[in-house]
């Protein structure tokens, strides 16, 4: 096991997102899967970021595939419920 800050932590999870917006291949399914287990540990803000780049991406016709664009839209849904179970965030 390789340990990692939370901060490093929620940093590449952004870019992990960002980078897969858009692609068809196998890294929309890859970041929904890290965005899934890892994204209790971002903060209010972070997974708010990470939803509206979806949301603008969606939005543009530019995320990917129908069967791409289903996988954010599951994102966006886990990273809400991750935000609103988390104690205490104040965004």
């Amino acid at each position: 096991m390789i340990p990692v800050m939370e901060a490093e932590l929620s940093t590449m999870l952004v870019y992990t997102a960002r980078y897969a917006l858009g692609r068809q291949s196998t890294a929309p399914s890859a970041a929904s899967d890290l965005l899934r287990t890892y994204g209790v540990h971002l903060q209010e803000w972070q997974r708010l970021q990470i939803r509206e780049d979806i949301e603008r991406a969606i939005g543009m016709g530019c995320a990917g595939a129908e069967c791409d664009v289903r996988t954010w839209r599951e994102v966006q849904a886990v990273l809400e419920r991750q935000g609103r179970a988390a104690p205490g965030e104040g965004g």
